[in-house]
């Protein structure tokens, strides 16, 4: 296969012999983008595409995550790192130079969530797909859903096929390792929060704070903590909400980070159609003591989902990125590489656990400046 590129590199006829079809008709490594964007899907993206071409693999991508693989018309790209071969196949339909994305903000491919995958005629249907066009490997890409839907998926494909995965999530929903886009995240979320800080401090208000957290609670908590506001409250915390309020009228100023976890499953039983933030003023107001400050409720902001990622999280995209590549060499498979305390190793699939809850320790105990500080 590597001779068979560097053949290609040399000779601009060869692929204006076969048609788009053709070239789609077997795929050798499809990457599959799913779940919410988060800062560091286009650079390792470029980084797998680049290694595995290094390897003499050819590199596809579904356009829109798992839905591209029941869709009634072929939506996938082929993905060429090396710029003097993507010249030689820049004319044909669909294929996309990825050694740009390595700069570059957001998910190119389209990181859909595609909510029917949960059923299992679906998976069935995506899994016929790849059979059908011979898929010899699978790289997911993505948080918590997507590997979910990835493992699943597996349920219905030979184990010939190598599957892998790769974490990135701002809220570090995926435990045993550090994720890609969780260091950009708490960044871009503390100096969000530090602005409200010194807006408090001015103007001598309460904001409660809607933050990314829907299970684990990981960005709101280490938001909260590199911004010191005065009070994490993550996805399953219990609050005495007495207190909380008494020490609120104690206070010039104060700024709480609500979770959007916050009491989920409660808030969709009441019917409750505002955010996290809101529902926890609301919990404070039923308390019936007034509170002698104005209190202002932000909802979360999905501008930290398009913020450039920083260089750890490009350092562990190109970590990852190697390691998988490595993991397809050797031949292995369902496995997800994991980066922690500066040490790699993979965590298999039937290890790997979603549940990376944040709510023990000295964590919550610094997280709470408000009532214990």
């Amino acid at each position: 296969m590597k001779n068979k590129i560097k053949a290609l590199k040399g000779n601009d006829d060869l692929y204006d012999k076969r048609s788009s079809n053709d070239m789609f008709k077997e795929i050798d490594v499809l990457l599959i983008q799913d779940g919410g964007c988060a800062p560091g899907y286009n650079p390792v993206t470029a980084f797998i595409t680049y290694h595995l071409e290094n390897m003499g693999r050819e590199v596809y991508a579904t356009l829109e995550g798992f839905k591209s693989l029941v869709d009634k018309k072929d939506r996938f790209v082929r993905l060429v790192y090396d710029t003097a071969l993507f010249r030689n196949i820049d004319n044909m339909p669909g294929v996309f130079h990825a050694a740009p994305l390595s700069e570059w903000r957001g998910a190119q491919l389209r990181s859909e969530r595609y909510k029917d995958f949960i059923k299992k005629d679906v998976q069935k249907k995506a899994a016929s797909v790849i059979k059908k066009k011979k898929v010899k490997a699978i790289i997911a890409i993505g948080g918590n859903g997507t590997f979910k839907g990835l493992h699943e998926l597996c349920e219905f494909l030979p184990t010939s096929i190598q599957v892998f995965f790769i974490p990135v999530t701002i809220d570090s929903d995926v435990a045993g390792t550090d994720c890609i886009g969780q260091h950009t995240g708490v960044e871009e979320g503390a100096e969000k929060i530090r602005r409200y800080m010194a807006d408090a401090r001015t103007h001598k208000r309460v904001y409660i704070i809607e933050m990314m957290g829907a299970n684990s609670g990981f960005h709101a908590l280490h938001s909260c903590l590199g911004s010191r506001a005065h009070l994490a409250v993550l996805p399953n915390s219990v609050i005495d909400h007495i207190k909380v309020v008494n020490a609120i009228n104690k206070k010039d100023e104060c700024v709480i980070v609500v979770a959007e976890g916050y009491r989920k499953r409660e808030r969709d039983e009441e019917g409750f159609k505002g955010n996290a933030a809101e529902y926890f003023y609301n919990e404070l107001l039923s308390t019936k003591i007034k509170i002698n400050k104005r209190v202002i409720c932000e909802p979360f902001s999905r501008d930290i989902r398009g913020a450039a990622p920083n260089n750890l999280d490009i350092s562990l995209a190109q970590r990852m990125a190697y390691n998988v590549a490595s993991y397809l060499k050797a031949g292995t498979s369902r496995l997800m590489p994991a980066v922690q305390s500066g040490r790699e190793y993979a965590i298999p699939f039937n290890e790997i656990t979603t549940a990376n809850m944040k709510e023990e320790g000295g964590l919550m105990m610094l997280s709470d400046r408000l009532t214990h500080g």
